[in-house]
């Protein structure tokens, strides 16, 4: 009997080490599933500034219907940044903050939402003219005029204006999409407006 049993273990010991490691690999996936953030319960932010205080800016402004505020940056002098604000900040942001100097360029405004003003003023006090504008459509809030404005506390915009815009594949501005589910990028702009006016 003992000898039956090292002969099964000979034979098959690779069968119970793949399947060990078949169920430390599922069993770590499924638990990775289970804690991921869902993308509307997360909001991404963009910035093109050489200096952001993210940590603070994400502290501070947290919301309520949200379990994580991503902040990410990138020097928008550097030679890289093209690339960088077409890859990590379009392809995975809801708010993108960027010098009005950058947006004239049909290629950079094809990944921003049109703003539909009816909405915006829902969410802030601003006058349609005061939109930043973009061929005739509206397209970001302006938060900084060179002089001062929004989140300079945690921005360093260079004495360069600075407009607010959204990622046209947000999961986060469903008002702006005729839905009413998820409006995380929405709440924080008003947080962020309601914050300069306390």
């Amino acid at each position: 009997m003992n000898e039956q049993i090292k002969r099964h273990f000979r034979l098959y010991l690779w069968l119970y080490i793949v399947t060990l490691i078949f169920s430390i690999v599922l069993i770590t996936h499924i638990f990775s599933l289970l804690s991921r953030v869902k993308e509307t319960e997360k909001l991404s932010i963009f910035i093109a500034a050489d200096d952001v205080a993210y940590s603070r800016l994400s502290e501070d402004f947290k919301l309520d219907t949200t379990k994580k505020i991503e902040v990410d940056y990138y020097d928008p002098n550097d030679n890289l940044f093209n690339k960088v604000l077409l890859t990590r900040g379009v392809n995975f942001t809801d708010i993108i903050i960027l010098p009005v100097s950058l947006l004239d360029n049909i290629r950079i405004m094809s990944n921003f939402k049109i703003l539909d003003y009816e909405v915006i003023k829902k969410y802030i006090e601003i006058e349609e003219s005061d939109i930043f504008t973009y061929n005739g459509k509206l397209y970001g809030i302006p938060i900084y005029d060179g002089s001062n404005g929004y989140l300079d506390s945690y921005i360093n915009y260079n004495n360069e204006p600075y407009v607010l815009l959204f990622n046209i594949d947000s999961k986060n501005i469903d008002n702006l999409n005729r839905k009413k589910e998820h409006n995380n990028a929405l709440l924080w702009l008003k947080k962020v407006f309601e914050e300069k006016n306390v």
